[in-house]
């Protein structure tokens, strides 16, 4: 039986099929994918605050998966790169489906590493 949604919408009966429709079209598309913006910087030594050169970078980019009891953290994508004679590197944007629900707050995480530092 459909609901009457009172005096506001006189005209309008809202059915569970009418509810589904409305949700599905209300939905951004952004919640069927993840992604990821520019992420670029410098790789320096802490002491001398000179470029590392050839330094290998990491940059993962986590997210949270809600859960009714403990929510968990998931790796939602990974890179590498090297950094240049100027220390500079630069991960581009990505985007990718979603594979699981519910994960929220996506953030990236960068690490350098370089034998000797």
């Amino acid at each position: 039986m459909p609901a009457y949604l009172g005096p506001l919408s006189e005209r309008f009966w809202v059915t569970p099929r009418g509810l589904l429709l409305l949700l599905v079209i209300m939905m951004p598309l952004d919640a069927c994918s993840w992604s990821g913006g520019v992420v670029k910087g410098r790789v320096l030594d802490y002491q001398t605050n000179k470029p590392i050169p050839g330094a290998i970078v990491f940059a993962y980019w986590e997210g949270h998966m809600w859960a009714v009891v403990e929510s968990q953290t998931v790796c939602i994508h990974l890179d590498t790169t090297v950094s240049d004679d100027q220390g500079r590197y630069h991960f581009g944007a990505w985007r990718k489906p979603a594979t699981i629900n519910f994960v929220t707050r996506i953030h990236p995480y960068v690490l350098a590493y370089k034998p000797g530092y």
